[in-house]
């Protein structure tokens, strides 16, 4: 149709856009790096609780060592055994908490980020460490079901491989140029 105030039909152009999935510029070697972190985090975690699942089903091997060390049977020694179990659980997650934290710190890019990513990669090195010890060591005698032991072993590898990869990703020159923008730090 053509007439007064009509104006000629003109070619659409289609402009590619990136789309702002609300990662604000995030790349996606860091999203891969955080996400490898929090896997890493929650199988930490399921680790953590293996070990204490395997320590209730069969305490003998605990006892034993709390006694030979304290050249006692009495039931101070027995408690003295659980309550290090607790403080080393606690412990653990104490760990899991900070490195959690980190994750949240360098998710947001704030102040600390920088320092949250070599945490990680400190305790990557750690965990693959880890990992790796899981084929040399046989576990001690004792009643508990082999599949807590075997459980235990394949979530340590796996924390170890997703621990490595976080740090792998985290450093990648693209991570490396979002940590170090200097937009906003908080």
């Amino acid at each position: 149709m053509k007439g007064p105030g009509r104006r000629p039909n003109l070619p659409v152009t289609v402009v590619d856009k990136p789309e702002d999935d609300g990662d604000g510029g995030r790349p996606e070697s860091a999203r891969l790096m955080l996400t490898m972190f929090a896997v890493a985090a929650g199988l930490e975690v399921i680790a953590l609780i293996l070990n204490v699942v395997t320590t209730v089903v069969d305490p003998a091997p605990l006892m034993s060592a709390a006694r030979e060390a304290a050249d006692d049977t009495g039931p101070l020694v027995e408690a003295t055994a659980w309550g290090s179990v607790a403080i080393v659980t606690l412990f653990y997650l104490v760990v899991v908490a900070i490195l959690t934290a980190a994750i949240v710190a360098i998710h947001k890019n704030g102040k600390w980020a920088a320092g949250a990513l070599r945490l990680w990669t400190i305790f990557a090195i750690y965990f693959a460490f880890r990992g790796l010890t899981v084929f040399l060591i046989t576990p001690a005698g004792g009643n508990a079901p082999d599949a807590l032991f075997l459980a235990d072993g394949a979530v340590q590898i796996l924390v170890g491989v997703a621990a490595v990869l976080g740090a792998v990703f985290g450093s990648r020159p693209d991570t490396r140029a979002w940590l170090t923008t200097p937009d906003d730090r908080t």
